[in-house]
């Protein structure tokens, strides 16, 4: 399953929208972003919306709020990645 940046319909919007300095500099402010928010208050904020308790979401934000989680990709990356994998078929 594609992450929503991968799917066709982001894309396309996403073109229209920013230009790639707007789409890179928006990852970078939002891992800066990352690093200040409340594990608990964004775990709780999931859960609720789950309806119910998510084994594992406290350590995966805390993972990700120290930036220790994989990588960030630019749009471009994606797509031609997305591109390789469609061309290998």
């Amino acid at each position: 399953m594609p992450t929503v940046i991968a799917t066709p319909k982001f894309l396309k919007q996403a073109d229209a929208i920013w230009t790639t300095q707007e789409r890179e500099a928006n990852g970078a402010e939002s891992m800066q972003a990352l690093k200040k928010l409340s594990v608990e208050k964004v775990a709780a904020a999931i859960e609720a919306d789950a309806g119910r308790v998510l084994p594992g979401l406290r350590e995966a934000l805390a993972v990700v709020k120290a930036g220790q989680a994989g990588r960030v990709h630019t749009l471009e990356q994606v797509v031609a990645r997305r591109r390789s994998r469609v061309d290998r078929g």
